[in-house]
Protein backbone atom coordinates (compact mmCIF):
# COMPACT_ATOMS: atom_id res chain seq x y z
CA UNK A 1 0.00 0.00 0.00
CA UNK A 2 1.40 3.41 -0.93
CA UNK A 3 1.50 6.49 1.28
CA UNK A 4 -1.04 8.21 -0.94
CA UNK A 5 -3.52 5.36 -0.68
CA UNK A 6 -3.06 5.11 3.07
CA UNK A 7 -3.61 8.85 3.44
CA UNK A 8 -6.63 8.80 1.17
CA UNK A 9 -8.24 5.97 3.14
CA UNK A 10 -7.62 7.92 6.34
CA UNK A 11 -9.30 11.01 4.84
CA UNK A 12 -12.25 8.95 3.67
CA UNK A 13 -12.70 7.34 7.11
CA UNK A 14 -12.42 10.62 9.01
CA UNK A 15 -14.69 12.39 6.51
CA UNK A 16 -17.25 9.57 6.72
CA UNK A 17 -17.25 9.66 10.51
CA UNK A 18 -17.63 13.44 10.51
CA UNK A 19 -20.42 13.16 7.94
CA UNK A 20 -22.23 10.63 10.11
CA UNK A 21 -21.88 12.83 13.20
CA UNK A 22 -22.84 16.07 11.42
CA UNK A 23 -25.97 14.47 9.97
CA UNK A 24 -27.44 14.47 13.49
CA UNK A 25 -27.20 18.26 13.76
CA UNK A 26 -30.00 20.48 12.42
CA UNK A 27 -29.23 22.02 9.04
CA UNK A 28 -31.65 24.95 9.29
CA UNK A 29 -32.73 26.66 6.08
CA UNK A 30 -31.17 28.91 3.42
CA UNK A 31 -31.86 32.11 5.39
CA UNK A 32 -30.66 30.78 8.72
CA UNK A 33 -28.23 27.88 8.42
CA UNK A 34 -28.12 25.62 11.43
CA UNK A 35 -25.12 24.30 13.33
CA UNK A 36 -24.84 21.24 11.09
CA UNK A 37 -24.15 23.03 7.80
CA UNK A 38 -20.46 23.83 8.30
CA UNK A 39 -19.46 20.38 9.63
CA UNK A 40 -21.48 18.73 6.85
CA UNK A 41 -19.74 20.75 4.14
CA UNK A 42 -16.31 20.14 5.64
CA UNK A 43 -16.90 16.40 5.95
CA UNK A 44 -18.08 16.22 2.33
CA UNK A 45 -15.00 18.15 1.23
CA UNK A 46 -12.72 15.90 3.27
CA UNK A 47 -14.31 12.73 1.91
CA UNK A 48 -14.21 14.09 -1.63
CA UNK A 49 -10.53 14.90 -1.33
CA UNK A 50 -9.90 11.40 -0.01
CA UNK A 51 -11.70 9.81 -2.95
CA UNK A 52 -9.85 12.07 -5.43
CA UNK A 53 -6.51 11.15 -3.84
CA UNK A 54 -7.40 7.45 -3.90
CA UNK A 55 -8.28 7.58 -7.60
CA UNK A 56 -5.18 9.59 -8.52
CA UNK A 57 -2.78 7.32 -6.61
CA UNK A 58 -3.17 4.30 -8.88
CA UNK A 59 0.60 3.76 -9.21
CA UNK A 60 3.38 4.35 -6.75
CA UNK A 61 5.98 2.80 -4.53
CA UNK A 62 5.23 0.51 -1.63
CA UNK A 63 4.95 2.04 1.82
CA UNK A 64 7.74 0.92 4.15
CA UNK A 65 6.29 0.65 7.67
CA UNK A 66 9.61 -0.14 9.32
CA UNK A 67 11.32 3.03 8.11
CA UNK A 68 8.22 5.07 8.95
CA UNK A 69 8.25 4.08 12.62
CA UNK A 70 12.03 4.04 13.09
CA UNK A 71 12.64 7.52 11.68
CA UNK A 72 10.08 9.29 13.84
CA UNK A 73 11.64 9.28 17.31
CA UNK A 74 10.95 12.95 18.02
CA UNK A 75 7.40 12.67 16.74
CA UNK A 76 6.65 9.73 19.04
CA UNK A 77 8.31 11.54 21.94
CA UNK A 78 6.04 14.54 21.42
CA UNK A 79 2.98 12.29 21.14
CA UNK A 80 3.92 10.50 24.36
CA UNK A 81 4.59 13.75 26.23
CA UNK A 82 1.29 15.19 25.01
CA UNK A 83 -0.58 12.07 26.13
CA UNK A 84 1.02 12.38 29.56
CA UNK A 85 0.05 16.05 29.68
CA UNK A 86 -3.56 15.25 28.84
CA UNK A 87 -3.76 12.41 31.37
CA UNK A 88 -2.21 14.40 34.19
CA UNK A 89 -3.81 17.78 33.59
CA UNK A 90 -6.80 17.48 35.95
CA UNK A 91 -5.05 15.43 38.58
CA UNK A 92 -1.79 17.39 38.81
CA UNK A 93 -3.10 20.79 37.76
CA UNK A 94 -2.21 23.38 35.17
CA UNK A 95 1.03 24.67 36.68
CA UNK A 96 2.74 21.34 37.27
CA UNK A 97 1.69 19.60 34.04
CA UNK A 98 2.36 22.62 31.83
CA UNK A 99 5.73 23.25 33.43
CA UNK A 100 6.85 19.62 33.14
CA UNK A 101 5.48 19.31 29.62
CA UNK A 102 7.37 22.37 28.41
CA UNK A 103 10.51 21.37 30.30
CA UNK A 104 10.59 17.94 28.64
CA UNK A 105 9.77 19.39 25.22
CA UNK A 106 12.56 21.97 25.46
CA UNK A 107 15.14 19.66 27.06
CA UNK A 108 14.43 16.25 25.55
CA UNK A 109 12.99 17.09 22.13
CA UNK A 110 14.54 20.48 21.32
CA UNK A 111 17.85 19.63 23.05
CA UNK A 112 18.16 22.92 24.96
CA UNK A 113 20.54 23.00 27.91
CA UNK A 114 18.77 22.25 31.20
CA UNK A 115 18.97 25.78 32.68
CA UNK A 116 17.62 27.32 29.45
CA UNK A 117 14.86 24.72 29.17
CA UNK A 118 13.86 25.19 32.82
CA UNK A 119 13.83 28.98 32.50
CA UNK A 120 11.73 28.92 29.34
CA UNK A 121 9.31 26.38 30.80
CA UNK A 122 8.89 28.37 34.03
CA UNK A 123 8.44 31.67 32.19
CA UNK A 124 5.93 30.38 29.67
CA UNK A 125 3.98 28.50 32.34
CA UNK A 126 3.84 31.58 34.58
CA UNK A 127 2.77 33.79 31.66
CA UNK A 128 0.08 31.28 30.67
CA UNK A 129 -1.21 31.06 34.23
CA UNK A 130 -1.29 34.86 34.53
CA UNK A 131 -3.12 35.22 31.21
CA UNK A 132 -5.70 32.51 31.79
CA UNK A 133 -6.31 32.87 35.54
CA UNK A 134 -5.70 36.53 36.31
CA UNK A 135 -6.64 38.30 33.08
CA UNK A 136 -9.25 35.98 31.51
CA UNK A 137 -10.51 34.70 34.89
CA UNK A 138 -10.67 31.06 33.77
CA UNK A 139 -10.95 28.21 36.25
CA UNK A 140 -8.00 25.93 35.57
CA UNK A 141 -7.46 22.78 37.63
CA UNK A 142 -5.20 23.70 40.55
CA UNK A 143 -4.02 20.15 41.20
CA UNK A 144 -1.39 19.93 43.88
CA UNK A 145 -0.85 23.71 44.17
CA UNK A 146 -3.85 25.76 45.14
CA UNK A 147 -3.34 29.44 44.19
Amino acid sequence: MTKERLGSLFLILVGGYALFQSARLPLGNWNQPGPGVFPLLLSLLLSGMGVALLVSSAGGTKFNWKSFFSGQAQTWAIIGLTAGFILGFHRLGFLLTSGLYLLFIFYWVCRFRLPVAAGLAAGITAAGWFLFVRILNLQLPPGLWRL
